[in-house]
């Protein structure tokens, strides 16, 4: 509920920024004329009200209408609305520097969350002053671009030169002082995706650049939320939004320096008032006028086609003023733009700013610089200073807002807000977000994009990056993919540290001093995905051959020949295993589960599937082990589906200290809360019926005191069995655990049931009573264990098993859920397995609150005066998963958990000591060894590991 109610206020306060609806009408600059309170009633209860409605409705949760009145009341004052009805641009500034001045202040010249309360506060985000505020900003930061706070925040105190922009790029610092001098001790991130581990800055920058290579980014799907509806083909407003800001930046540029003498004269001629017309003039002067006509005339150029065009760009911005619809068949956007490059002299391609993350075609026209910003935020700042200093100039401003709305949506496509859980509306965040839209890069440029990326955080000093081993479906097509992914890995690293490392250069040697970089390494993971040919299996037709007979064999197999590549490739070249560091295996959890990998996992951990040391090397340097983690307990139908799925892992896979299981949601949800939320669950018969037998097999040698009936449990087992198996000869409790437990070995066709086999038989009616219908009647008169576990191969079962059925949660099971919680929580303390928490995500995705009711404190109670047992001494580590969808950093989630830790109550020096231990927890868990190398050795190493791949 406190989630709701915040993201509701913080949707209400940012609506003229963020939405679509607002492009079209500006309904707050219509209510605002409205001056008598019969027609400003009418307005917002016909018009206003509405689209608000309308709006709040696809992405928020609404307990009371009435709420979204009171809440538009408090954040759009009648009085002060129509103070502003001449120019509505007042009234947003306003609403900005209020904003700002609760959220945004600096800190030793760095942009930071002002944490504490301030003057005013409570009279504008009420109830969310204070710690409160922190949970605010977790839900602010992920449906608004917070860019335009910093620039207002700086313009708003005396800083009104770009200068003051220098070193940030969209990251605002989080933590406090006190929390910083513990972060800078050092920070690992150890849970980071290569898809998605850039910033919305960067995807913004890129679609405002448009080439032929930028094209396919701007493919319809990219442009559309699935789950709401929302679309409005805003392709096309992105690219018309490009071409706007250029003009904009031009304009800017021009007003600043004032040296188009011919536009002024152009200007003056007219004998209005410049400071309103200005841009409009501008536009005029520039792309609908005589005057630029004939300066393409006077340069001998055929000017009918071009004023054209310039007709086109003139028309197409007023049609953004107006909020008109923007549609292709009206505009040929990219004739459009390459006639405006040659009309400013853009040449597409040569960008003055050689670092990567910074490059934009603004630059052409901004020209060198020294301020270590990106392009995007000079661009803001200068719009917003020229608004400020001109406000009059509705025409300029009206063109900046509808840029803002348009900027907005895009951003609310590619990074999750907290609307819709689990993995699979992650997923398509996930592909909006990703580095595989932003075109043109090679595989180093994507590389060097992403580590620059995550480097800016200062405290980092170790970064594990996971990306797919790639490959077609030969281990040699495998082997090949990893060494480019390495080779280009290394290189865009060794270039990072040429260009932001380099401490001191004698210039007559060349020799070089650098500073200290944070060390990089690779996990690949392998997907979890279905498989393909659902139900259709069937054991017998299996032959040893036809993987795809059997449930995932196939998907087993492909799995099984990375893993052999990536073993082998480190071990053949020395010091890879440095750097190719473990094994994963991600995406959505209820694809794949456990026992598909569990073989995979026992064959790269078993000793005769890895050698010890380097035996081609005269040094005989040891190979490092393969790090073990797996994604598990984040996602799922069932509470207790997510916890066995964890104790699966860490049985079947052998899981032990040093490995790590990523994300473990399960492991620390509040039962009492979650039952709370799912009285009634949905999820396939199979799922629950093996739920029901691993905690049966928990109990079963009264190992753990039971909380509960066991003849309840059987006869849920039973019953459920039936379902599935129809006639039950044979079948009891035992037989259908061991079953189930044989799935995570690799399943065998026995031969004597293939020797039942008979084609004459197949052919008959069918008369047999259980098992199979293509065997001999003497093996289909009784289940036992063997037939069970066949049947996990059968389509006749798997359609069965796989139909959804609903379960009510009853008041017995809820201690049940508990008791199962605790001990698998104990039994991955007792092993010093390593959950690896990211809570930005885990709040957008599990079922979690709001970022202070994260699970990571129940995991773990150390230090905190509480209650020490196993299942609350969990060793856990604070990572940021996927940056573009959450837009976050390691650093600021371990300022969100400390702040976490202040609202339940924790002194300061508890809270920082219990952070403290957790920065260690990863730092020391991550498969990176400190070898304590110089950075001019790890640079010898790298390039010798380089020439070995490439030869």
């Amino acid at each position: 509920m406190f989630r709701h109610k915040m993201d509701l206020t913080l949707k209400v306060c940012i609506l003229p920024f963020t939405e679509y609806e607002f492009y079209r009408v500006d309904h707050i600059e219509k209510l605002s004329k409205k001056i008598v309170i019969k027609e400003y009633r009418e307005y917002f209860n016909d018009s206003l009200l509405k689209c608000m409605y309308n709006i709040i409705h696809k992405k928020q949760r609404v307990e009371n209408l009435d709420e979204i009145i009171l809440l538009f009341d408090k954040f759009y004052p009648k009085v002060e609305l129509n103070n502003s009805h001449n120019n509505i641009t007042e009234y947003y500034l306003n609403l900005l520097s209020k904003i700002t001045k609760s959220f945004i202040s600096h800190r030793n010249g760095r942009i930071a969350l002002k944490y504490w309360e301030s003057s005013g506060e409570e009279d504008f985000i009420g109830p969310y002053k204070g710690i409160n505020k922190i949970a605010l900003w977790n839900s602010l930061n992920r449906i608004f671009t917070t860019d335009l706070l910093v620039v207002k925040y700086l313009l708003d105190n005396g800083m009104k030169d770009e200068v003051y922009l220098n070193g940030y790029y969209s990251s605002i610092m989080i933590e406090d002082l006190q929390l910083e001098q513990v972060l800078k001790k050092g920070v690992a991130e150890t849970h980071i995706h290569k898809g998605a581990a850039i910033n919305f800055y960067i995807s913004w920058q890129y679609l405002m650049t448009l080439t032929n290579k930028t094209y396919k980014s701007y493919k319809e799907e990219l442009f559309i939320d699935e789950v709401i509806g929302k679309s409005y083909g805003l392709e096309y407003y992105v690219i018309s939004m490009a071409i706007v800001r250029v003009i904009m930046t031009t304009f800017i540029i021009d007003n600043e320096s004032s040296h188009d003498y011919e536009f002024l004269n152009y200007l003056k001629s007219y004998h209005e008032d410049d400071s309103k017309l200005k841009f409009l003039m501008y536009m005029m002067y520039k792309f609908n006028s005589v005057e630029s006509e004939m300066a393409d005339s006077n340069q001998g150029k055929s000017h009918t086609k071009k004023s054209i065009q310039d007709r086109a760009i003139f028309e197409l911005v007023r049609d953004i003023e107006q909020g008109k619809e923007i549609i292709k068949e009206k505009y040929r956007f990219f004739d459009l733009w390459d006639r405006l490059k040659e009309k400013l002299g853009i040449k597409q391609g040569e960008d003055l700013e050689k670092n990567i993350i910074e490059k934009d075609i603004l630059n052409q026209l901004l020209g060198v610089r020294t301020v270590n910003t990106a392009t995007e935020n000079i661009f803001l700042f200068k719009s917003m200073r020229y608004i400020e200093e001109n406000d009059q100039d509705c025409f300029f401003s009206k063109i900046f807002w509808q840029y803002i709305r348009i900027k907005n949506e895009v951003f609310q496509l590619k990074v999750q807000g907290n609307l819709v859980r689990g993995l699979i509306n992650f997923q398509s965040y996930y592909k909006r977000s990703s580095t595989k839209n932003i075109k043109g890069y090679t595989d180093k440029e994507y590389w060097k994009l992403i580590m620059k990326n995550q480097m800016q955080n200062l405290h980092l000093k170790k970064l594990e990056l996971r990306a797919s081993p790639g490959g077609g479906g030969s281990k040699e097509e495998i082997t090949g993919s990893i060494k480019k992914t390495i080779t280009n890995f290394f290189q865009a690293y060794l270039d990072i540290i040429e260009e932001d490392y380099v401490l001191t250069e004698d210039t007559k040697s060349g020799e070089k001093i650098y500073k200290e970089v944070p060390i990089v390494g690779l996990v690949f993971h392998m997907l979890k995905v279905p498989d393909e040919n659902g139900h259709e299996k069937c054991w017998i037709r299996y032959g040893g051959k036809e993987a795809t007979e059997l449930y995932f064999r196939d998907l087993q197999d492909q799995y099984r020949r990375q893993v052999q590549a990536i073993n082998e490739i480190r071990e053949k070249f020395v010091g890879l295993s440095e750097y190719i560091l473990g094994i994963d295996a991600a995406s959505i959890e209820n694809n794949t589960e456990p026992w598909v990998f569990a073989p995979i996992y026992d064959e790269a951990r078993d000793s005769k599937t890895h050698k010890m040391i380097y035996s081609n090397s005269s040094r005989l340097p040891r190979i490092k082990n393969l790090g073990f983690t797996f994604h598990v307990g984040e996602d799922f139908r069932h509470l207790v589906t997510g916890i066995r799925r964890v104790d699966e892992v860490v049985e079947h896979f052998k899981f032990h200290a040093g490995d790590r299981i990523g994300h473990g949601i399960a492991l620390g949800l509040d039962v009492d809360k979650w039952v709370l939320n799912n009285k009634i669950v949905i999820l396939p018969r199979g799922e629950y019926l093996e739920n029901l037998l691993w905690i049966w097999g928990l109990y079963k040698d009264g190992k753990y005191s039971t909380c509960f009936d066991m003849g309840y449990l059987q006869q849920e087992i039973m019953k459920f069995a039936e379902k599935i198996y129809i006639q039950m000869e044979g079948i009891n409790t035992y037989a259908l655990w061991k079953a189930y437990r044989n799935k995570f070995k690799v399943f065998k066709v026995l031969q004597r049931f293939l020797d039942c086999y008979d084609d004459k038989w197949s052919k008959q009616e069918c008369h047999n009573h259980l098992f199979c219908s293509v065997v001999q009647n003497t093996e289909t008169r009784i289940w036992n264990e063997e037939k069970l576990t066949h049947a996990q191969h059968c389509k006749c079962y798997i359609e069965r098993m796989l139909e959804p059925v609903q379960i009510e949660i009853k008041l017995q099971d809820l201690e049940m859920m508990k008791h199962v919680q605790k001990i698998v929580a104990s039994k991955v303390s007792r092993e010093g397995i390593i959950v690896e928490t990211n809570p930005s995500s885990n709040v957008a995705i599990g079922e979690i609150e709001s970022i202070f009711h994260h699970y990571i404190h129940n995991l773990n109670h150390v230090g905190m005066n509480k209650d020490e047992n196993p299942e609350n001494s969990v060793m856990i580590s604070i990572n940021s998963d996927d940056p573009s969808v959450f837009n976050t950093n390691v650093s600021n989630e371990f300022a969100y958990v400390f702040y976490s830790l202040q609202e339940k109550g924790y002194s300061r020096e508890v809270a920082l000591l219990w952070i403290d231990k957790v920065r260690k927890y990863g730092m020391e868990s991550s498969f990176i060894d400190d070898r304590g190398l110089r950075t001019e050795e790890r640079i010898e190493e790298i390039k010798g590991i380089i020439n070995k791949l490439k030869n």
